[in-house]
Order: structure tokens, then C-alpha cells, then sequence
């Protein structure tokens, strides 16, 4: 959206980077990510809409319907288990919509499972880290959407996905910016791989001295804040169990990777 700060964005600024979808659509089918972090039974890789030649239009279907839907949103509705945000957002409405415009047949039920957000349960599993067996998941189309560019910002660390969160927001953006860029001009090149594959602990490391040579040679000036601490949020979404974890990088050593 080009913006200097995640606290500029909009939802007019996330509509004009998403448009139609047919950007995200390209980059989520490229990314081996993708699959890591929703698996194979959404719209755009399944096999069956994938055979059909409907897949495309069918998740380019559900992401314009998420951003029509996430303007109606913070107003009315119980809230968003991920966000907080006051939602009437229905799923499988939109899903049925999306599938008869791809011309495929609509489910009788359309619930949040982890084909949609991440170690979420599904009805009659309680096995991963958000249980659901009681009753499905209340997301927004926010949360929804927003999910669907966390490939773009993920790498591999100890074998698990990794995100960033941090006390220092800059930081957490440009280490995030580092990653998608990556993967952009990796698509451009024909490489589909998920970054750090192989690398085991050192690409956090690298990925860190990196984005703060970075940081400094862009401005002169710049200076980590006192007690600034950096997560990395690591997880799996596959198998019959949760799998995730943080481990805290502390502010000793920050400074001390910042100072190299």
C-alpha cells in the first residue's frame, strides 16, 4: 500500500492492494507456504476445483466477498475470536456464492476449520489449539483476509512456520517487508520455496543482521529502543495436534546482533 507505518493502513488502502485478487491469487498459488499454513482443502488447492479449472475463480470470488464484508464490520455482532471486531460475518454464505460463480455445487454447511485459520478445530475434532467441537469458530472478514497474505510473511525455523512479533512495531514491519520481498522476487524467478528450508536456526539469524544492516544504513540515526524483545511465533498446521510455540529473542541480544 506503500505506507510508511502499519497504523497508516485502511481498508480503502487493503482494498486497492487486493483489487480483484488476481495478485494474491498468483502469489498464494506460487508459494509453498501457502499449503503449509491452510493445507489442501481450501477453494484455490483443491484438487477437485483445480481439475475443473474453477479454483482461481472461486477464491478470487471469496477474497472480493471478504473485503466487501469486513466494511459492514465493528459495528453490530458478536465478536471476533481472533480480533475483538463486532461481526455478523457468515462463511458459508459466502462460500456458496463464491462456488456457484465457479460453478460448482454449494455445501450444505460451510464452517471455520483450519483450511481457514490456522490450528483452528472443526466440528467433532477437538485436536488442534482452538477447539471447536461445542460450535464453529465467529471469525471476521477481516481476520479472514488478512490471513490469507500470512504466507507471504512466513519462513522456516526449527522445522515449524515462523512470525514475527515484537515491542518495537518498525522492526516487526521490516522484518516482515524483508520476507515478502523475498518471495516476490523469488516467484519472478521460478523458485516456489519456502525460505530458511534447510538453513535450521541461522536464518533467523541471518534474516536479523540482515534487515538491521538495513535499518542503519537507511538512516544514520536509527537506534533500537530500550527493552525491545522480538517473538517468534512458531507452529504447524498439519498433523492431529497442535503444534506451536514462542520463543522470546530478548533484548540483549537484539542489541547485541544490532551492534554487529
Amino acid at each position: 500500500a506503500e505506507k510508511s507505518d502499519i497504523s497508516e493502513l485502511s481498508l480503502t488502502d487493503i482494498e486497492g492492494v487486493l483489487r480483484d485478487g488476481s495478485g494474491l491469487c498468483r502469489t498464494n498459488s506460487g508459494i509453498k507456504s501457502f499449503t503449509m499454513v491452510f493445507g489442501t482443502n481450501g477453494p484455490l488447492t483443491q484438487y477437485a476445483y483445480r481439475k475443473s479449472g474453477a479454483n482461481e475463480i472461486i477464491y478470487k470470488g471469496v477474497l472480493r466477498r471478504l473485503a466487501q464484508a469486513m466494511r459492514d464490520e465493528g459495528r453490530v455482532g458478536e465478536p471476533c475470536e481472533l480480533t475483538g471486531i463486532p461481526t455478523k460475518f457468515d462463511l458459508h454464505r459466502t462460500c456458496a456464492e463464491a462456488l456457484r460463480e465457479g460453478g460448482q455445487r454449494a455445501p450444505e454447511h460451510k464452517w471455520v476449520g483450519r483450511d481457514w485459520v490456522p490450528l483452528a478445530g472443526s466440528l467433532g475434532n477437538d485436536a488442534q489449539a482452538l477447539p471447536a467441537a461445542s460450535r464453529p469458530l465467529h471469525v471476521s472478514a477481516r481476520a479472514l483476509l488478512a490471513l490469507q497474505f500470512l504466507p507471504q510473511g512466513l519462513f522456516l525455523f526449527q522445522g515449524r512456520l515462523a512470525c514475527y512479533q515484537s515491542t518495537y512495531s518498525p522492526l516487526m514491519q521490516e522484518l516482515t517487508a524483508s520476507q515478502v520481498d523475498y518471495y516476490h522476487n523469488q516467484l519472478a524467478a521460478g523458485n516456489y520455496e519456502i525460505r530458511g528450508k534447510g538453513e535450521g536456526s541461522a536464518s533467523a539469524l541471518r534474516l536479523l543482521l540482515e534487515v538491521f544492516g538495513k535499518l542503519r544504513n537507511s538512516r544514520r540515526d536509527a537506534q533500537l529502543p530500550p527493552h525491545t524483545d522480538l517473538y517468534l511465533w512458531l507452529f504447524s498446521n498439519s498433523g492431529a495436534s497442535a503444534d506451536c510455540r514462542i520463543v522470546e529473542i530478548p533484548d540483549r541480544v537484539l542489541r547485541f546482533l544490532w551492534e554487529c
